[in-house]
């Protein structure tokens, strides 16, 4: 991939019907929204390999918190913060010599996931504790699409083609969840620090996660949010992670498809992954816009790490 914004036109032309959620995309304190996010690895020696692409289309709606699978019956009030977040995502994941048509012992193999996700956000805003469940389902492998979607979009651009698709992880269905409880340990006018455990478990991931964050400049907090935002926000976001990952469908195959072609075993992956992250943010009216970074330690003994950066896309309704 040879431009960063040749793929950003690319994917806007071509998946505006589609679009990290992820786990739950937010714009500041808003619950009426919808956001576009597009992540790549351009930047970074201009290849691909590992989480090499994604892209995700989600909606925040309070009509959404009528769903039965969002466990949280707690209604927002002025000390309740409740957000909902309907979202889909598709993901791809290739090893670092894309040209080669033969398997890449050693790398992760080819994987590509797509995905539904349904979000709900509750803040205690007395206490200082946030609360995140997440139900995710879908599928993963080739009838993700992950094949000619690359192929199609590096044939535009007139980039390398990727000829080992076809030792991709095999079809199977997705169901996880996951739970995330954060606390506020600082507030002030122009800062705010969180601390925050998640667990995730499904035929997709499983992995227990601890993480800090640190949000820097102008912005509404879920924390002591009370209306509409009135003024412009601008803020940086600097979390780190550490990830206790035990199962990775995109890297060891799903537990209900064992016919794959190349899979890695549970003694080739790291057990303790490291991931930091920086994101800017910027409102005009009810337009957002961001930019992030990405560092990911390997996930795999004696690989490599990985950085990707990503656009991103929202408007309150």
């Amino acid at each position: 991939m040879k431009s960063v914004f040749v793929v950003l036109f690319l994917f806007v032309a071509q998946n505006l019907f589609a679009q990290f959620y992820k786990g739950g995309q937010s714009i500041g304190a808003s619950t009426e929204y919808i956001g576009v996010n597009y992540d790549n690895d351009v930047l970074f020696g201009l290849s691909d390999r590992n989480y090499t692409f994604g892209f995700d289309l989600f909606l925040a709606s309070p009509k959404l918190q009528k769903v039965p699978l969002l466990f949280s019956r707690r209604p927002a009030s002025e000390h309740v913060f409740r957000r909902s977040t309907f979202g889909f995502s598709y993901n791809g994941f290739t090893p670092e010599d894309i040209s080669s048509a033969e398997i890449q012992y050693g790398d992760r193999p080819y994987a590509a996931s797509l995905l539904f996700h349904m979000n709900d956000e509750t803040a205690f805003r007395q206490i200082g504790i946030r609360k995140e469940s997440e139900w995710t389902v879908g599928l993963i492998g080739p009838l993700a699409g992950g094949h000619p979607i690359q192929s199609g979009l590096h044939k535009m651009i007139d980039a390398t083609q990727p000829n080992g698709w076809q030792y991709q992880i095999g079809n199977a269905p997705v169901v996880n969840y996951r739970l995330k409880v954060g606390k506020q340990l600082l507030r002030t006018e122009k800062l705010e620090w969180e601390v925050a455990g998640q667990g995730m478990i499904g035929t997709l991931y499983g992995n227990l996660l601890g993480e800090t964050s640190l949000k820097i400049g102008r912005f509404n907090s879920v924390y002591d949010y009370s209306s509409t935002a009135s003024k412009g926000e601008s803020y940086l976001t600097l979390t780190g992670r550490g990830v206790g990952s035990f199962y990775d469908a995109t890297l060891q195959g799903s537990v209900l498809n064992r016919e794959n072609p190349y899979v890695l075993r549970s003694s080739e992956m790291q057990k303790v992954i490291g991931n930091f992250s920086a994101r800017y943010t910027k409102t005009f009216g009810p337009w957002a816009f961001g930019l992030s970074y990405n560092f990911l330690s390997p996930e795999l003994k004696g690989g490599k790490v990985h950085q990707w950066t990503g656009v991103h896309v929202g408007l309150a309704l």
